[in-house]
């Protein structure tokens, strides 16, 4: 097999970013098309026009709520969509705390720190009484963290 040695390939670095590091396009790079809005084909041209029936039932509160199979925020499992409450939270928490403490190419800001501390205080006083036990303690340590780690910053 010596005898097969063959001289690696060079290797070819092809930089497909679409700005520079300014801000700026890059040449060649030609914009995306944005898609067209869909045309309502589904409607014929003489036909009626009624309104649509709520798929929604009647409100509910959240007491006799029964759980949405797949729904499980407290637990991390995802709800609606593939998020759940605790991924919302989670996802506001970490914004917060990597402004707070800064990290590769982002600098600490304290006041967009703060606005998004904000925004799981306003998620807080929002959602009283509607959350499980579990999802209460959890945005209520993750706001104590938080405003802790806040008050420290700014020492």
């Amino acid at each position: 097999m010596a005898d097969e040695e063959k001289s690696p390939k060079p290797i070819k670095v092809v930089d497909r970013r679409w700005f520079t590091g300014t801000g700026e396009p890059r040449e060649g790079r030609q914009p995306l098309k944005r898609p067209e809005p869909r045309r309502d084909s589904g409607v014929a041209a003489g036909a009626e026009s009624r309104p649509r029936e709520s798929a929604r039932p009647e409100a509910q509160s959240h007491s006799d709520r029964k759980p949405v199979r797949g729904e499980g925020a407290a637990s991390g499992q995802p709800g609606r969509g593939g998020v759940s409450f605790a991924a919302l939270v989670e996802f506001l928490a970490q914004q917060a705390i990597l402004l707070l403490t800064g990290s590769e190419g982002v600098k600490p800001n304290r006041s967009q720190a703060k606005v998004f501390i904000d925004f799981l205080g306003v998620l807080q006083e929002r959602t009283e009484g509607n959350l499980t036990n579990d999802e209460k303690q959890m945005l209520d340590d993750v706001l104590f963290q938080l405003r802790a780690a806040f008050v420290q910053s700014g020492r």
